[in-house]
């Protein structure tokens, strides 16, 4: 099971993988870019990540594994 991560205690330590982030009382995906310290989410807007996690595994099989 995957938890909840503080930016406090760690950050992502790969450049561009995407994890979920977050920022108040959302949560999306995000990319942590290590370099300029900063969190984008997909529509290129820059947020303040205050927890952050690995993406989940995709389900496996097919688009019918419902």
């Amino acid at each position: 099971m995957l938890e909840w991560i503080s930016v406090k205690d760690r950050l992502p330590t790969v450049a561009e993988n995407p994890v979920l982030a977050c920022f108040g009382f959302s949560v999306c995906m995000a990319w942590y870019h290590v370099a300029s310290n900063k969190w984008e989410l997909p529509s290129g807007m820059i947020v303040d990540a205050d927890y952050w996690m690995p993406l989940p595994e995709a389900p496996k099989g097919g688009a019918d594994n419902g």
